[in-house]
């Protein structure tokens, strides 16, 4: 619904951080895991449509809970319906019963957990280890007439996934997600999403999720060839470009630039290599 217009990304912002959320209702009748939950599925067909929400349909989210419900003979094309709901909604639509779960990222998932309204049955990181989940997109006329602040745009972003991935500084950036000008929850449910001490509520208790969020290292960041592979699969496996539509790699590559991202890291190698010379610079970079 959007104009069409090409775009390019130079960088991953992050790999993983989202996770699957059923209400406590379905909790109520006994669903506890996927093969629970289809077996309430075709109990109730003709009776109820259970409905799950997503961030969008090109999103990981839509993608990982497709394959999330197809992995176990749930039909997300016929048995259930999947609707797109913007991720701060989703917890409220899940609280009065138009949503029976919800794919979303950190912080969402938290709060529905910690309000007792739902409860977590899967994390990204176990769905699908190290698939790509945020990026830095822009216009390609962007990228290509203001390339020398593109790149500015994209080492500067460089700079904050390693600050956000280094545990010193979890709790500096917690706080200032929780403010109500940014995200605007609780510090509280925000920490997960960093710590990887996962709530999963009901059940499943407290567990540690190794790199539930992933910012920086394991070449997260560049936007590589198996990165697009990600991408482009998932896209036609939810029909969303056609059952016979080639995986067009070549377009793929026009649009996931590592290029671009290259030259961010030499950007951001050279000013540290000022900041490293002049002590004044360093403080005023962390702030």
């Amino acid at each position: 619904g959007s104009i069409v217009c090409e775009c390019v990304s130079g960088l991953i912002l992050n790999l993983h951080g989202n996770a699957i959320t059923l209400s406590s209702e379905l909790w109520k009748r006994g669903v506890r895991d996927r093969a629970a939950l289809r077996e309430e599925i075709r109990r109730t067909r003709g009776d109820k449509v259970f409905t799950f929400g997503a961030v969008y349909p090109f999103s990981s989210h839509h993608y990982l809970l497709r394959n999330w419900l197809s992995s176990f003979d749930i039909d997300p094309d016929n048995d259930v319906r999947i609707v797109i709901v913007p991720p701060p909604q989703m917890v409220a639509n899940l609280r009065v019963g138009n949503l029976d779960g919800f794919c979303v990222g950190e912080p969402w998932n938290s709060v529905a957990v910690q309000a007792r309204i739902g409860w977590c049955a899967a994390v990204s990181a176990e769905l699908d280890p190290n698939h790509p989940e945020k990026v830095l997109m822009v216009r390609r006329d962007f990228a290509e007439k203001r390339e020398e602040e593109h790149g500015a745009l994209a080492a500067a972003l460089l700079d904050a996934c390693e600050f956000s991935q280094a545990p010193e500084n979890r709790e500096r950036v917690i706080a200032m997600l929780a403010r109500s000008e940014y995200v605007g929850v609780p510090e509280a449910a925000l920490r997960a999403g960093f710590s990887g001490r996962f709530d999963f509520g009901q059940g499943g208790g407290m567990r540690t999720i190794p790199d539930f969020n992933i910012f920086y290292g394991q070449n997260a960041n560049e936007p590589s060839g198996e990165k697009v592979a990600w991408v482009l699969q998932h896209m036609r496996d939810s029909g969303l470009c056609g059952d016979t539509a080639p995986l067009n790699f070549a377009l793929g590559r026009r649009v996931f630039r590592p290029d671009i991202f290259e030259k961010a890291e030499i950007l951001l190698k050279g000013r540290r290599g000022f900041w490293e010379g002049d002590s004044s610079a360093r403080p005023l970079r962390e702030s």
